[in-house]
């Protein structure tokens, strides 16, 4: 019978599964698109329309009649657009561009905070700017710039997310006519700006993974799991116990044994110097015997000697 917490951890990870493929399907919603130049790619919703400088005049968008080819033309080629981006009612628009950097910066993300700041300083400056500061996506930095300027009777509102990549400067531009940007429309851009990624950014697209693929994959994985954790249930604690405890014993013996042959090797070598070294020889002086006289010598000694 399947553990209670088995059951537990498999109900979990079905509702990460729905989780996921609510995930997928929000991110099929947009598609991607690139900059060869730079090699970036960025996300646009699928709802609105965008029109890249390489465009053909048979597009559909040109054959609806609902924008002029010429007229579209000129403006990506005056503005130096590589896309140029409208809401289905034209309430605002949005512009992608590269151009030569202006800050210096072989990479922006990769700039000091003090760099970083005396940047923001130097653009405070310019004329119609309203305010600027650094805006961080989670991978790259970039400058958000807030700035206005009169075309005939209208004001231009523009806010900028500005980065450098490869020395290149990469801008995210939505404008609108006499106000700013709303925060829905700002949400937007931030959206678009926080999808981009450089070449050097290798993360796993979930979007270009089917749904009943992850599903399964996360199954196969819950189905190991679940085997793992029966299996391990199943040992009797006592056969567990008796592994440890022969390791144990095992071990021991090993050491004991060991240690054995190490004491009789050193009790070898401590024998041998033993027998080796050579005994030394005490020579002690010999004592001097005593002379031995007969009587008749010691009787004409002594008569010689009363003479002197």
């Amino acid at each position: 019978m399947v553990n209670k917490r088995v059951l537990k951890i498999l109900c979990m990870l079905l509702l990460l599964i729905n989780v996921l493929c609510v995930c997928v399907n929000a991110s099929a919603e947009g598609n991607t698109y690139e900059v060869p130049e730079i090699s970036m790619t960025l996300e646009i919703p699928s709802y609105l329309n965008v029109i890249s400088k390489g465009i053909k005049q048979n597009d559909v968008l040109f054959t609806s009649g609902d924008f002029d080819y010429i007229q579209t033309m000129s403006v990506i080629r005056d503005n130096n657009d590589y896309y140029l981006i409208y809401d289905k009612d034209k309430t605002f628009t949005i512009e992608v561009k590269i151009s030569d950097t202006v800050f210096g910066f072989d990479s922006m993300s990769k700039a000091s905070e003090k760099k970083l700041q005396s940047t923001i300083e130097t653009v405070q400056k310019n004329s119609g700017v309203l305010s600027a500061e650094v805006y961080d996506s989670g991978a790259y930095k970039f400058i958000d710039v807030l700035e206005n300027k009169n075309e005939g009777s209208n004001t231009i509102f523009s806010e900028k997310f500005i980065t450098t990549y490869n020395k290149q400067d990469l801008s995210i531009i939505i404008s609108s006519i006499n106000d700013k940007p709303t925060e829905t429309e700002l949400n937007l851009v931030k959206g678009m700006v926080n999808s981009i990624k450089f070449p050097e950014e290798s993360v796993l697209d979930l979007s270009a993974l089917s749904p009943t693929l992850i599903g399964a994959f996360i199954l196969l994985m819950l189905g190991f799991i679940a085997v793992v954790v029966i299996r391990l249930k199943n040992i009797p604690v006592s056969f567990l116990e008796f592994e440890a405890t022969g390791g144990i014993k095992k071990q021991k013996k090993q050491i004991f044994d060991s240690t054995t042959v190490v004491e009789e090797v050193s009790n070898n070598i401590e024998t041998d110097k033993k027998e080796e070294v050579p005994v030394k020889e005490n020579k002690e002086p010999e004592e001097e015997q005593p002379v031995n006289f007969s009587d008749e010598e010691l009787a004409a000694a002594i008569a010689n000697f009363s003479d002197r």
